[in-house]
């Protein structure tokens, strides 16, 4: 897919849901706009997962390792007086 095929398919209206699909063989679905960022240059192209699984791809250098975010901590009890 190139740069201006994906440009295309993100802003498509109705958007339709799709996958990337790197050349090492790593696919990354985005099932709606807001899951996917591409930089202004279009170099870097950030995809987030249903369950917070950010990926960045490269596409000069390749793909970046995904990593997880973590949920957020829970609140602490807090002592009432």
């Amino acid at each position: 897919m190139t740069l201006e095929q994906l440009r295309k398919a993100h802003q498509a209206r109705p958007f339709k849901p799709f996958t990337l699909r790197t050349g090492g063989g790593r696919e990354c679905f985005v099932p709606h706009p807001e899951f996917l960022f591409v930089t202004p240059p279009g170099q870097t192209i950030i995809v987030v997962d249903r369950d917070g699984t950010v990926d960045l791809l490269d596409r000069l250098a390749g793909r970046v390792p995904p990593f997880q975010r973590r949920p957020p901590a829970a609140p602490q009890p807090t002592a009432l007086s």
